[in-house]
């Protein structure tokens, strides 16, 4: 049974050893801990001993747990146990166990500047993406701040439902204790109105504003009701080099005073998704071609063409070819004397040989990482559009693409050994899925024996992800 005060070492609910603090808010204490049964590292959310008495804070941490494990998503920090146990001076202690994370928060990240916009609107839009899940299943997270988003070696994750709420529920905290950072909180919270989804779509809109420029829109310290109600006109980010006009648009229509006039939260994950893209594939185009100007640069020397701007003059053609007109993707300077003009043989200097070289074929470009995931998304979409793949197994295989895109875009130098094994949970979840039986509650719209991945998708989806396995190594 762990003191009202808990130290490290004290053992929770006969399973998790409490380690150390690693950090605490308004509320809770947080500890690492080590789930004895499972033997994993978890993190350990408790109540503050001044607040365990405390019947609505106590419903705060429940709420918590309930509003977290019913959101699945790979941005949103999974919840895996909640319970209650007595402390020594006889109080309740309410406490959630919850997927240990690792990284920086994004309230870090910020203390060192404003981010490239690039870089916020992918940040931006996988927050987004992972509110519009949890706006489909009824809940407002009501406390969207960078404090609240961490960005680790595994992606992106949203944490922090204490304050969540059914859509729809009375707001009568007259208190203030529920309202969450002062600079991120919606007009209406203020006003008093029920828990509504266009209130984390006014955080997006600070969350991206601060991102972009530095500083929140309106940077409230204080829960003075006047700062809020004034129905001051919604700002758009300025001074960020650039930054698409539509994204500065969309921006500062989440700020909208009126909530009517806010996007919904899915929305602004599809149109910031379409310019953060971009961001990583033209990182991913690089190093496709940093690799093939080097397999360039080894075929040159192994087909003896010598040091790149110093080959031999006097090689006979090859095939009606001339050997010294530069392989497709080199570059080259031309043998002495050329001039750039056509050789004996009709090819430009410089051009790509038409056939092969001394027997060998000329240089193939790298399949690309990003053209990897993009191959897998194109297959998974293709075969939803056709029937051959279950609707909720299609969303399930494209999350968890994107979350491997977003690893790779945040932290493309992270663990190789972690993100092939994350490729390898890809490709077991598509031969676990094969296997499934079509759900009797399709009815007519599912033939006998069909199942959530048809043999010939398995088998496309088993092929791509060996390739996208293969860009990694």
């Amino acid at each position: 049974m762990p003191p009202a005060a808990p130290i490290g070492g004290d053992l929770l609910a006969r399973r998790y050893r409490l380690i150390d603090r690693v950090g605490a808010g308004g509320m809770s204490v947080v500890w690492r801990a080590r789930d004895e049964v499972l033997d994993r590292l978890v993190a350990v959310k408790w109540l503050g001993s001044e607040l365990a008495d405390d019947d609505l804070f106590r419903d705060l941490v429940r709420r918590e747990a309930w509003a977290t494990a019913r959101i699945k998503h790979p941005a949103v920090a999974a919840v895996y146990d909640y319970g209650e146990v007595p402390g020594v001076d006889g109080q309740s202690r309410a406490y959630v166990v919850m997927e240990m994370l690792d990284g920086e928060s994004l309230s870090q990240r910020l203390r060192l500047g404003r981010l490239p916009w690039r870089e916020a609107v992918a940040i931006c839009a996988e927050v987004a993406d992972a509110l519009a899940v949890t706006h489909d299943q009824g809940v407002v997270h009501r406390d969207i701040s960078p404090d609240n988003v961490m960005l680790t070696s595994s992606g992106l994750r949203v944490f922090d439902f204490g304050i969540a709420a059914p859509i729809g529920e009375p707001d009568d905290d007259a208190t203030g204790s529920t309202f969450g950072t002062p600079a991120y909180v919606a007009p209406e919270r203020l006003d008093g109105q029920p828990a509504q989804t266009a209130t984390d779509v006014y955080a997006l809109g600070v969350l991206l504003h601060e991102m972009l420029t530095g500083q929140p829109p309106f940077p409230e310290d204080t829960w003075d009701p006047s700062a809020a109600l004034n129905n001051r006109p919604a700002p758009r980010p300025r001074g960020v080099a650039g930054l698409p006009a539509a994204v500065a648009r969309l921006c500062q229509r989440c700020l909208s005073f009126n909530p009517e006039l806010r996007p919904p939260a899915r929305e602004v994950a599809d149109r910031l998704a379409a310019y953060a893209r971009p961001w990583w594939q033209g990182r991913m185009a690089l190093a496709a071609g940093a690799a093939l100007i080097l397999t360039v640069a080894v075929l040159a020397i192994l087909l003896g063409w010598g040091p790149l701007g110093a080959r031999p003059t006097s090689a006979p053609a090859v095939n009606g070819t001339d050997p010294n007109a530069a392989p497709t993707g080199g570059v080259s300077a031309p043998a002495a004397g050329a001039s750039g003009g056509p050789t004996a043989s009709g090819t430009p200097t410089g051009s790509a040989p038409a056939g092969p070289v001394n027997g060998q074929p000329p240089p193939v470009a790298p399949l690309s990482v990003q053209k990897a995931l993009d191959d897998l998304r194109q297959i998974i979409s293709t075969a939803q559009s056709g029937g051959q793949i279950r609707d909720d197994v299609a969303l399930d295989l494209r999350q968890y693409v994107e979350h491997l895109s977003t690893r790779l875009a945040f932290t493309p130098n992270a663990d190789k050994t972690q993100t092939l094994a994350m490729v390898d949970d890809l490709r077991t979840k598509v031969l676990e899925r094969s296997i499934q039986d079509w759900p009797a509650d399709q009815g007519t719209n599912a033939p006998p024996g069909r199942k959530a991945i048809s043999p010939a998708v398995r088998d496309q989806l088993v092929a791509a992800t060996d390739r996208l396995k293969a860009t990694l190594r």
